[in-house]
Formats: structure tokens, C-alpha cells, sequence
């Protein structure tokens, strides 16, 4: 989904808070494991971290309702144990807007009892993200369990008013996609007008618009493949659409390109289509 690729995004910097406040323990990771090799129908584990004592920590962001997930689970932690020789301790936080909609483990006696860590993000005090630590993690508290929300809001921003102004506009869009999985988009974007800086709101409602439609069409369709195919379905259309709109008419091997492309080019482009002066512009 659309807020995966802005968490992910996010995790480049190792959230060692988080993971220390989650596993009780202090953690502080020495670098980020590839995962794009370790695949399974297509994916990947989202976030692999190494210690500095060579403890594997694999972490999912999930938020919507999965009966097989914890099989999934179990094949990615096989996959990291043949891929780098250790077992990893594994963590899920559940980011989605209704309640947990994933189990903790597999039970099938007497051969196997696997069990992993199922954490909502919305149990876990803001405050431990807010202050000192990586603005990545701040950013990141808006999901979690807030107090005064404006107040908690206004004070993420200020720490973004920190930043350069290319820094800026980069983590007021990724608060502005997250904010939408709390219903908190228009309080973000009130706030973000105090800022200093002009914020481009469209490209990230360009995004959120293509994300909530394919969440609907995948809803009626019932299925997992469902959600999938019907986000790309309407993130294709409303690619073509606006770029036909912007640039007049577009040549058919361009909307060859949009039909066969993926959710995350279809992102790319539609970021870039903002201040595109040509289709060509937009592809680049």
C-alpha cells in the first residue's frame, strides 16, 4: 500500500528507538540488511537490521487484515535463516486504523509452535519517538498513541523547521501520508501552513487519492489480489488521466508504459507529473 514505501523510507535511518522501547531491550543496529533477494510470491521482508553483536532484527509494517500472514511469517524467517545462517527475532507493528487483524504465531502440535511479536503502534506512547532521537521516528509518532494532538502535531513540525527546505517539504509529505491512516490529514495540513516554508500539498493527495480508491475497488473485490489489482487498476487510470489532462493528448507507447507498470513506478511518475514540463519529463 501507498504508506509502505514512506515507512520504509523513513527506516533508512535504523529506528532504534522504537525497536529498543518494543523488544525491551536497548538496540542499537549497526547497519541495514538487502532484503529485495529474499522473496516469496513477489515479496520481501520490509526491514531487516543487524546488531552490532550480529543479532538479525526482522521487522513488518502491517495494517489490514491477513488469515496467512503468520505463514508468511514463518517462510520469510526460513528465508532469512538460509540467506544469512541466523534465526532473527521478529517483530510486526501493526499500523492499520481498525484492530489487530493478524495472529502472533502457528500452533501445530507436537511439531511446531512459532511465535513472533504483534505490536500496535497505537499502544506505544508518543512521546518515547518525539524528542532527541532521529526526526524519522518522530515523524513516525503520529501513529502511535497521542495526547494533545495538535499539540503533538505542531511539535513533529517544529522539529521538521529544523531541517533544509528540501528536507522539509520531503517530511511534511511523508507526515501528511502517514497522518492519513489516523484521520489526521487536515490538522497536518493546518499546522504545516504555519510553517516558513510553501508546502506542495497536491502531489500527496495525488497519492492518498490513488491509494483510497484502490483500497475501495480491493474492499469489493473481497480478496487480497483483489486490493492489488484493483489499486493498480485505478492508479493507472488517474496516472493517464492527468497526464492527458496536463500534457493534451499522449502517445500510445506511453500509455502502453503506465498499463504495465507497477504501484510504486505509478507513485514515482505521479510525484514527478507535479513539475513535469513533458510526459518524457514525467518518466525520467
Amino acid at each position: 500500500m501507498i504508506y509502505d514505501a514512506t515507512l520504509k523510507k523513513l527506516f533508512q535511518q535504523p529506528p532504534n528507538r522504537l525497536l529498543s522501547h518494543s523488544l525491551g531491550k536497548d538496540v542499537v543496529v549497526a547497519r541495514t540488511l538487502p532484503t529485495d533477494l529474499i522473496r516469496v510470491e513477489n515479496l520481501h521482508p520490509d526491514l531487516l537490521f543487524e546488531t552490532a553483536d550480529g543479532t538479525l532484527i526482522h521487522a513488518e509494517l502491517h495494517g489490514y487484515g491477513m488469515d496467512k500472514f503468520p505463514v508468511r511469517s514463518l517462510i520469510y524467517a526460513g528465508l532469512i535463516l538460509r540467506d544469512y545462517e541466523r534465526w532473527a527475532e521478529q517483530i510486526v507493528f501493526w499500523i492499520g486504523p481498525g484492530k489487530v487483524g493478524i495472529a502472533g504465531g502457528l500452533d501445530f502440535p507436537p511439531a511446531l509452535a512459532y511465535r513472533y511479536r504483534v505490536i500496535d503502534v497505537r499502544e506505544i506512547d508518543a512521546e518515547v519517538l518525539l524528542d532527541g532521537g532521529p526526526i524519522e521516528e518522530s515523524i513516525f509518532a503520529v501513529l502511535c498513541k497521542l495526547g494533545d494532538q495538535r499539540e503533538t502535531v505542531a511539535r513533529i513540525l517544529r522539529r521538521i523547521g529544523d531541517l533544509s527546505v528540501e528536507s522539509q517539504r520531503e517530511a511534511v509529505a511523508q507526515l501528511l501520508i502517514l497522518s492519513g491512516l489516523r484521520g489526521l490529514k487536515t490538522l497536518v495540513e493546518e499546522e504545516a501552513k504555519r510553517m516558513p516554508v510553501s508546502i506542495d500539498i497536491h502531489e500527496n493527495e495525488f497519492l492518498e487519492d490513488v491509494w483510497q480508491q484502490g483500497l475501495q475497488e480491493g474492499r469489493q473485490e473481497g480478496r487480497q489480489e483483489g486490493r492489488k489489482e484493483g489499486r493498480l487498476a485505478v492508479a493507472r487510470e488517474f496516472l493517464m488521466d492527468q497526464a492527458e489532462e496536463k500534457f493534451g493528448s499522449i502517445s500510445p507507447e506511453s500509455k502502453h508504459r503506465i498499463e504495465l507498470a507497477g504501484i510504486e513506478e505509478l507513485q514515482g511518475w505521479g510525484r514527478r507529473l507535479i513539475k513535469a514540463a513533458s510526459v518524457e519529463d514525467m518518466f525520467r
